[in-house]
Parts: structure tokens; sequence; C-alpha cells
């Protein structure tokens, strides 16, 4: 099974990959996040997870997220931009300055649909990309 963790400004959207679905989706503060995340590492008997995927716009909880999963010793942990990459066309001088939240949209996009694509992402800011 595979923790997935979607890390953004206000707050951060966590559930679990297994036998095909998205289950047991779930929303917090990003501020509290840490301590959600501590009780389900301290939790794995009764959801056992051996692999976790990260999706962050905010570094310095992304690495309190990968010490505590380090830390829990058992899962893979997965970082989006980081072990793991995301390959998409593009034309930005520095795709490093698009947030990883909108990479992994474009390229779930792209995977489902065919261009053209408009997507609109109603986070703390409302972003708009479009796929040509």
């Amino acid at each position: 099974m595979l923790l997935l963790i979607d890390v953004g400004n206000t707050s951060t959207t966590y559930g679990f990959y297994r036998q095909g679905r998205i289950r047991e989706v779930k929303h917090v503060k990003t501020s509290v996040f840490p301590a959600k995340l501590r009780q389900l590492t301290d939790n794995r008997d009764s959801i056992p997870f051996n692999h976790a995927v990260i999706s962050s716009v905010v570094p310095n909880l992304t690495l309190k997220i990968r010490k505590a999963i380090k830390g829990s010793k058992g899962p893979k942990l997965w970082v989006l931009g980081q072990n793991l990459p995301l390959q998409i066309k593009h034309k930005y001088k520095d795709i490093n300055k698009l947030g990883k939240d909108r990479l992994s949209n474009i390229f779930a996009a792209m995977k489902l649909y065919k261009p053209p694509i408009l997507i609109l992402d109603f986070g703390t800011a409302i972003t708009c990309d479009l796929i040509s």
C-alpha cells in the first residue's frame, strides 16, 4: 500500500493507494500535519504502507516528513522532483520555478487527456495552466 501526501501552503491532503484506487483521503491544516504523520507512522500495524510519495510546495515541511518516514523504518520514500522525476516537454526557462503541485497536475492531465487541456487548481492560490 502507498501513502500519498500532497503538502500545500494552507492544507495537506493524504490518502492511501491500494488495489488500483485512492482510498481514505483526508485533509488537514499543513501546520498540524507533522503530528498526524507521527500517528500514521506509529500505527503502521493497523495501516500498513510500504511506500510513501510526497508532492510538496513547502520545502521545510518536506524535510520533516522525509525524516519522520525514514525514522519509521520500512517504507520506501519517493519525493516528487527529487528521486521521483516528472518528465514533461515544456518551454519554461526554469522549470524549477513551477510548483510541484502544478507539475503533477500537468503530468496527470497529459496521461489522462489529449491537449488542449485547461487545468484550474483552487488551493491557497488559484492557478491556471493551459497545455497545448
